[in-house]
């Protein structure tokens, strides 16, 4: 009977398939966590083109609102007859002289169009 040789190799050569399929597994893993890393760190930073992007759109927003909305005449919350107003002026006091007048034909209070000589209740004189 012939005595079996060991080389050393037989312990490593039978669990070869094992390690090597346990390395190319734990191999895919580490890339696919890295591929995830990468991609998350990738979502959190802004880029110069992302920026760029969004100032693009903030502007355009804004020129929107801007040409939709309230116009320097409808600048006023009151009706004119809530205020008493009227064309012409009372006394000395006009609106061109009044703290709420908006030049041209505006108003903080009075809505709509107003006169620069007209008057209302809602009347405040200018600080000098």
């Amino acid at each position: 009977m012939a005595a079996a040789v060991n080389t050393g190799f037989s312990r490593y050569s039978a669990n070869y398939p094992v390690v090597a399929a346990n390395f190319v597994v734990h191999y895919q893993r580490k890339s696919q966590n890295t591929k995830e890393k990468v991609m998350n760190e990738k979502s959190k930073t802004i880029t110069r083109r992302d920026m760029l992007k969004n100032m693009v759109a903030g502007a355009g927003a804004v020129a929107v609102t801007t040409m939709m909305g309230v116009g320097v005449a409808d600048a006023g919350v009151m009706a004119k007859a809530a205020v008493q107003y009227q064309d012409t002026p009372k006394g000395k006091d006009r609106c061109s002289t009044c703290a709420n007048f908006i030049a041209p034909h505006s108003c903080k209070v009075v809505a709509g169009n107003i006169s620069p000589n007209g008057w209302c209740i809602a009347f405040v004189p200018k600080s000098a």
